[in-house]
């Protein structure tokens, strides 16, 4: 399975940033079946002890 992201939106206030976007999703199934999907996707970050840290992530599919 590959994920990539397209047009992230990177937000920073203080100790705390986010980032949504677009995600493209490829990959097969146990059957070998291709797999492709859009999903929206939000990541959010908190700084602590000067290292960013993702303390949330969400995805939602794109309906079709």
């Amino acid at each position: 399975m590959s994920v990539s992201t397209k047009e992230p939106q990177i937000h920073i206030v203080q100790n705390v940033a986010w980032v949504v976007g677009v995600e493209i999703v490829q990959g097969k199934t146990k059957s070998a079946d291709s797999v492709s999907f859009t999903a929206f996707t939000t990541n959010m970050y908190e700084k602590r002890n000067g290292h960013w840290l993702m303390v949330l992530h969400t995805t939602s599919r794109v309906p079709q």
